[in-house]
């Protein structure tokens, strides 16, 4: 059996309960100062109250700013399974409790009733480069901020008029300021390069399309602080999953994304999400679907976010980022007979550069009329490419060049539209040939 063991992190205080899940009152409170010694006192009248030697215990926390994590160690390094839980979480627990009061003791028996009912994850201490990776990214957040910062008071100074030694009191605080962050760029380009693991995850990041450096590093630093089973969940808490409002006919409420998540990754993505939306056209098409389907500009800026994390296939099980394999536009289109319940059916087939297949289509009879329909849909769902390998066909050809010769006259933008190159080969395209089978 499991006993629970609830403890409201303050800055000079521990308020700690235990409780037993087959008990609806704590079977002991008691306050702690929050001093090594004080938190090495909570753990053995823990063990005490609780009779270790028959149950298990589970210490539930809250992350209080940097407060928690001295406590968090150190239990941890006592066996003691630790659970970080959400503050948000638990307020909404104690209303649904019907407990209005908010006290630290009354805190820290909920901490321990919740852990009771939810069961929540085990928390796993971070290794220290991951923590040292950690501090000098938040330093270095800390003071682009302020240079911004003192960027714009320095151009709403010179808008109004100002004087000589306030141009200088503002040109030497940016001076300090930019030099800085320049010696913390150095100092992070220096730690990735004394950790070949942390080296080789973030270059896996980069392949990413949009993801730059900045916002590779930060999601590197998250992806290695938590333990995540599959890249949905990697999205879910970061709030790039739609939440939906619907209750009967009234309540008809448009989805929104969460605020979830860490509000300086949230903003790194953004940006990035931004910019793959005007220059990557796999992104550039979905979010233009997203938009025809009345959907708000910021909500579609979620979605990209979530597929970088979906297809890139993040896994942190080993606490290391095991695979990035991105979906391309179709390279390589061909097609082959099937029986589809006893009916004989041509199958058009088109792959990425990876080898997965992007789009397919069924059709009763092959000719130019269905290759032309497979390609156009092919076409609008993953872009434009630049080449596309087909064997002999002479059918599939004059069908690209149907469709190519269609976009360039449905285009309107100032820029040129290239054609498609078309290589024909059987040999080229073995690696589709050889997938049929």
């Amino acid at each position: 059996m499991t006993v629970f063991f609830g403890i409201d992190v303050a800055k000079e205080r521990l308020d700690c309960a235990v409780v037993v899940h087959d008990r609806q009152r704590p079977i002991g409170q008691q306050s702690f100062s929050h001093t090594p010694d004080g938190i090495e006192r909570a753990a053995a009248w823990a063990m005490k109250a609780s009779k270790s030697d028959h149950f298990e215990i589970h210490a539930i926390l809250e992350p209080t700013a940097a407060y928690h994590a001295l406590a968090a160690r150190l239990l941890a390094a006592k066996g003691m399974t630790v659970s970080l839980v959400n503050p948000a979480q638990i307020r909404s627990f104690a209303k649904g409790m019907a407990v209005l009061s908010k006290t630290d003791e009354i805190n820290a028996v909920l901490l321990a009733r919740y852990g009771c009912l939810a069961r929540p994850k085990a928390w796993t201490p971070p290794a220290k480069p991951l923590t040292e990776l950690q501090a000098l990214l938040a330093r270095l957040d800390d003071l682009e901020g302020d240079l911004r910062r003192e960027q714009n008071r320095y151009e709403q100074a010179r808008v109004r008029g100002c004087s000589s030694a306030i141009k200088h009191s503002f040109a030497a605080s940016i001076r300090a300021l930019k030099a800085q962050c320049k010696l913390l760029q150095k100092a992070i380009a220096e730690h990735f390069a004394a950790h070949e693991d942390l080296q080789a995850d973030l270059k896996r990041l980069r392949t990413i399309p949009a993801v730059g450096p900045k916002t590779a590093m930060r999601m590197l630093a998250l992806l290695r602080s938590h333990s995540f089973e599959t890249a949905r969940q990697v999205a879910a808490f970061l709030g790039l999953v739609p939440i939906e409002r619907q209750s009967g006919r009234s309540a008809q409420g448009r989805p929104r994304l969460s605020k979830a998540g860490n509000s300086r990754l949230h903003a790194a993505l953004d940006m990035a999400a931004v910019v793959a939306t005007k220059l990557n056209p796999d992104i550039k098409a979905q979010h233009q679907r997203l938009l025809e389907r009345g959907k708000a500009k910021m909500s579609t800026l979620g979605p990209p976010c979530a597929s970088w994390f979906t297809s890139a296939l993040v896994s942190s099980k080993a606490g290391a980022i095991t695979a990035v394999r991105l979906p391309t536009r179709l390279d390589r289109a061909d097609g082959i007979y099937i029986k589809v319940r006893g009916r004989r059916m041509y199958l058009y087939r088109a792959i990425d550069s990876n080898g997965d297949t992007v789009e397919f289509w069924f059709s009763e009879r092959r000719n130019l009329t269905a290759a032309k329909r497979f390609l156009r849909k092919a076409l609008q769902r993953h872009g434009r490419p630049e080449r596309i390998v087909i064997d002999g066909s002479q059918t599939n050809r004059e069908a690209i060049l149907c469709c190519d010769t269609a976009d360039q006259l449905q285009d309107r933008s100032r820029r040129r539209m290239k054609p498609i190159r078309i290589r024909q080969s059987a040999y080229l395209n073995n690696r589709i040939e050889q997938d049929h089978r």
